[in-house]
């Protein structure tokens, strides 16, 4: 896919194609909101009613993720791991509930995030989707990027775009052919499942290499960095006295948010956008993410330039 984004709208319309009567998909509050832009466009122009799933404390509701399920009219439900806010949510019984009122358990997870965390196929997801750009894509000052998306063999036919499947030829030898695919995507463009560009191609070789590279472990570790970094970042932040976790009871890997008593728009322009200072997500609150592109000390140079923003803040006060 072209990125996560299309990638979970892509979703989207399977579960509806799936469904066939049902037209109403449900998305988390606590899924980013990037992503919900590119599946609210998607959803326009074809004609697919979307509401939104209550968050409470940074996670979805189960409450409300259960009253409009029940209502026996929903195709799809999507939710994101980790969410938003950097929060790792507990998605027990989740699919088995959609799945006792027909509905399908579409999950958009990092596709790095997956070498540590649990699974979309262990919380017994239909369709997982998400970005790919974390397996040794470079920001490219944009893109290009690459999403993935995953499904269960029976939503197979269902799939956007074309499968490969491996063959042999006349004399025997090993080929590959385009298969399942519909003949819309050929002569009846308009009538086509989806219209994927095949530059994705080159991403997916990026993306091949970089986990040859780095193989299983490697991708632990990398992880287990991004865990560390985000988690001493936090501290540090809390030790300032100016800053205190939104969410402290819950897990994060390496994005979470913090609430400050400081002037977020004054820290940002002291900062110069010289740091990776975070993404201002209210008056108060920032979200922070620290991978393993950081080091320590970069960590401790952020805390250092934040105090002496403190600390001149406190200098002018006491002139006044």
């Amino acid at each position: 896919m072209y990125d996560g984004c299309t990638a979970t709208a892509e979703a989207m319309m399977m579960a509806v194609s799936n469904a066939k009567k049902r037209n109403k998909v449900l998305i988390s509050e606590t899924v980013s909101p990037f992503i919900t832009r590119v599946v609210l466009t998607y959803a326009k122009f074809h004609g697919i009613d979307v509401d939104f799933i209550e968050q409470e404390n940074g996670v979805t509701s189960r409450a409300d993720f259960e009253a409009k399920v029940g209502a026996d009219d929903v195709a799809g439900v999507i939710v994101a791991s980790p969410n938003f806010f950097g929060i790792l949510e507990d998605y027990t019984g989740w699919a088995d509930f959609c799945h006792e009122h027909k509905t399908l358990f579409i999950m958009n997870c990092p596709a790095s995030a997956l070498s540590v965390i649990k699974t979309p196929a262990e919380w017994g997801a239909d369709i997982a989707v998400g970005d790919g750009q974390s397996l040794g894509i470079p920001m490219n000052f944009g893109g290009p990027y690459v999403g993935y998306l995953c499904t269960s063999k029976k939503l197979i036919r269902k799939m956007p775009g074309r499968i490969v499947g491996a063959t042999t030829d006349a004399d025997g030898k090993r080929a590959f052919v385009l298969t399942l695919q519909a003949r819309e995507q050929h002569i009846r463009r308009e009538k086509a499942t989806s219209n994927i560009c095949s530059n994705q191609s080159l991403m997916a070789l990026f993306v091949t290499v970089y986990m040859s590279l780095m193989g299983k472990q490697g991708l632990r570790e990398v992880n287990e960095i991004s865990y560390s970094n985000a988690h001493y970042l936090a501290d540090q932040l809390v030790k300032t006295g100016k800053f205190e976790l939104e969410y402290p009871d819950k897990p994060f890997l390496n994005e979470f948010v913090v609430k400050s008593s400081l002037n977020i728009d004054d820290l940002l322009s002291w900062l110069n956008q010289a740091y990776a200072a975070g993404v201002p997500i209210d008056d108060d609150k920032l979200l922070m993410c620290a991978t393993e592109t950081v080091s320590k000390e970069d960590i401790d140079d952020l805390i250092e330039a934040i105090n002496q923003f403190i600390e001149e803040g406190e200098e002018d006060n006491n002139n006044e």
